[in-house]
């Protein structure tokens, strides 16, 4: 290296000169009003033409908060961009908080002033309890947004206390300086191993590819000894569809411990210096770290008198059967599903049999402390009790004659904003199901072999309770053999998700499965083989895929669990295992990300929840089997949420740089909590933004968007298994 390219590096600004000449102007459109989220019945919207009014419709002060979101979900290009609008204050607008007039929001997050191209601030914003308010008084606002937002999902407004409140914004309008030709490092913000595979990405947008030559040179500086070290690469020729840009693996596998710097240099006549910054550290602390918030989240989603919300959802204890109103149950107590307070069968017990499986395969891994758990028994592992807080829910959504209530919810969705306390709606458990019933009887056997070889009593015994349980389920599902479904919605109300099926032999299978493993019966394991033989066909033309909707191959581990399988149903389970590790190790092979989903593939709501899913497949496997390729694979797949993806995100709430702030979580949306640390979010998904955006960044980080950014128990029960398999197996 050169001098004269120290130098350059000493003295390149990080942020690009910015040219009036190369500005686009996107004008904003409002299509709909938006309603007061707060429901205060006080200050009132309108539009007039493409101006919107808020005006107070009352008399005398308004000492009091109102929340308003603007749905407007418009595609953007990458870029320095501002949202700029007129802001006119009406003329007998009287500020009662400090001239605050009202807090902007853009995407879920604070919004921030932008810089004129003087570098000064367009107005001085006023902070008051850990807010921004934009002052009283009319004149041009410039909001700042990410380079990398390509899409403005919403503009949210709270307005602050006043009498006669009033105020018109029009002209609205995002403001871009696009970049056609940039390039971007991706490193992990979580940190790498030393000794593991370590790979970086550089991103380069040109789609003209007019500015870029066939080789380049990135640079490697070393923190400590100041050494960079020159990497040349050859620019990528094929565009990746899924990110929609074209894509470099950089291999940083031999670097020792330390702190770096990615950097990648300006060339052509619009591009900028990048540069990113990582750690590689000797050991695995950062993976334990990221371990043990994951499965502190769940103290979070915990409901009843032994979590953080008990005063919350009485209502619980009295649930109406909506097929005899006059009968209620209680059913207070488990995990909240999601980012709402709906409990659902479907998923509650395939998100703990996770658990189970894994702990009857590989429970050395699940032995470390969990802080806050919200189960006061202390004579079993830490993971157990939590658990127990969804199996005892469980228990009790059993009916009489061994069929299982679908959900237990409320006629219509809460708010995103409501708090715990203050959800206080009829609970209603919805009709049985086959599929609520069958994974019942799965969760419930599993939980049997594993309590009743517990040293604690309690425990041997609510194993036998399960037992029970489970033989109960399955004589229901023996006299129902036809398909139960609830229906998508009941005189024109949801009643929660509706977690439907079309198809619930895979929920037979893993429930005949989950049984056979418990008895070691040859009767039980002949039933399940003969399901499995059955299934086998659409498990691989399916391509092993694993949800709360497909549960085929957690039946095939619920086998697993069994050290009596007679020679062919051992060769058939570990084969189907193997087989749907490889599958999707080839696909990750085949990835410019480096994550199982092919280049020109698409991402399902949950995406994250996929990949932390087949993170957990990998590690388990590798945990039975002994092959160390495929917890290799998970770890190199750990990355992409912490940073290595196009986006540059960390997918988990927290600390780290970029990690999640405004996950849609009612209690912490509400204002209950502060968001906690540890709850991974549902990640990219096409199907839930306007827009053109590649489906790898077709995200927002906005806590009103579920379906980008919503928790959910499925996915963070894999997330915190695959969390305790890595940090085991990366010594």
């Amino acid at each position: 290296m050169t001098f004269f390219y120290l130098l350059l590096l000493a003295i390149t600004p990080v942020l690009p000169a910015v040219s009036s000449e190369h500005r686009i102007e996107i004008p904003i459109k409002i299509s709909s009003l938006p309603e007061d989220a707060w429901g205060k019945s006080r200050i009132f919207s309108n539009l007039e033409g493409q101006t919107f009014v808020l005006r107070d419709l009352g008399h005398g002060p308004f000492n009091d908060a109102s929340m308003w979101k603007i749905s407007i979900n418009q595609a953007l290009p990458f870029g320095r961009k501002i949202l700029s609008f007129d802001l006119i204050v009406g003329g007998k607008h009287k500020p009662l908080w400090g001239d605050q007039l009202f807090q902007p929001i853009i995407n879920g997050v604070e919004a921030e002033p932008a810089l004129d191209e003087n570098g000064a601030v367009s107005f001085n914003k006023i902070v008051s309890d850990g807010r921004g308010f934009i002052p009283a008084r009319s004149q041009k606002i410039a909001l700042s947004m990410s380079e990398s937002e390509l899409s403005l999902s919403s503009f949210a407004l709270m307005t602050a206390g006043a009498e006669n409140y009033e105020i018109k914004l029009s002209n609205m309008k995002v403001v871009v300086w696009p970049q056609s030709h940039v390039q971007r490092p991706h490193v992990s913000t979580l940190g790498y191993r030393e000794g593991s595979s370590k790979t970086a990405y550089i991103e380069w947008y040109d789609r003209e590819r007019r500015a870029l030559k066939t080789k380049t040179k990135i640079y490697l500086n070393n923190k400590a000894s100041g050494r960079i070290k020159e990497i040349d690469i050859s620019l990528p020729k094929r565009r990746t569809a899924i990110s929609g840009s074209y894509v470099n693996a950089i291999d940083l596998s031999d670097l020792t411990a330390g702190e770096y710097d990615l950097i990648v240099p300006s060339f052509g006549e619009y591009t900028q210096e990048t540069k990113a910054s990582f750690e590689v550290n000797t050991g695995n602390t950062h993976i334990k770290k990221l371990r043990d918030q994951a499965w502190g989240a769940f103290y979070w989603i915990t409901s009843g008198p032994n979590g953080p919300y008990p005063k919350a959802h009485q209502q619980d204890l009295g649930a109406i059967d909506f097929d005899v109103p006059t009968e209620t149950k209680d059913v207070s107590g488990g995990w909240f599903d999601a980012g709402d307070y709906g409990k659902y069968s479907v998923n509650g017990a395939y998100s703990v049999s996770l658990m189970l499986i894994t702990g009857l395969i590989a429970s050395d891994v699940l032995s470390h402390d969990i802080n806050k758990v919200g189960n006061t028994s202390a004579n079993v592992a830490d993971w157990l009790r939590v658990a127990d807080t969804e199996l005892s829910w469980l228990y009790k959504m059993q009916r009489a004659d061994g069929a299982v209530y679908h959900k237990a919810t409320t006629r219509k969705w809460p708010s995103a904003t409501t708090a715990p306390e203050d959800d206080r709606a009829t609970k209603w458990l919805m009709p049985v199901t086959t599929t609520a019933t069958a994974n019942f009887a799965a969760a419930m056997s599993l939980a049997a072999k594993l309590y009743l070889t517990q040293e604690d009593e309690i425990y041997q015994k609510r194993g036998m309770d399960f037992k029970i349980a489970a033989e109960k389920a399955l004589n229901w599902l023996d006299e129902n053999r036809e398909l139960k479904m609830i229906d998508q919605s009941y005189e024109g109300d949801e009643y929660g998700g509706a977690y439907d099926d079309d198809d619930d032999s895979d929920e037979r299978f893993f429930a005949h499965a989950a049984y056979a493993a418990l008895t070691e019966n040859n009767t039980a394991f002949a039933t399940a083989y003969a399901d499995l033989k059955n299934l086998k066909p659409k498990m691989e033309a399916r391509e092993y895929d694993v949800n709360w909707r497909t549960v085929d191959l957690l039946g095939v581990w619920a086998l697993a669990t069994s050290n009596k399988l007679d020679s062919r149903t051992k060769k058939s389970v570990m084969k189907i295992l193997r087989s749907a590790s490889n599958n999707w190790r080839n696909i990750q092979a085949q990835s410019s990300w480096g994550v199982p989903v092919s280049d020109d593939g698409d991402l399902y709501w949950g995406s994250n929840g996929v990949f932390a899913t087949i993170g957990w497949h990998w590690a388990l496997w590798s945990h039975l089997s002994g092959e160390k390729a495929f917890i290799d694979s998970a770890e190199m797949q750990l990355h992409y949420f912490f940073g290595l993806n196009p986006l540059n995100k960390t997918y988990v709430t927290g600390q780290l740089p970029n990690s999640v702030k405004a996950a849609y979580f009612g209690p912490s949306t509400s204002g209950r909590i502060e968001l906690p640390a540890g709850f991974i979010s549902g990640g990219p998904n096409s199907s839930g933004l306007d827009g053109n955006a590649p489906p790898m960044r077709s995200y927002i980080d906005d806590n009103m968007n579920f379906t980008t950014n919503e928790v959910a128990i499925n996915w963070q029960s894999a997330w915190a298994l695959y969390a305790s398999l890595l940090a085991e197996k990366t010594h």
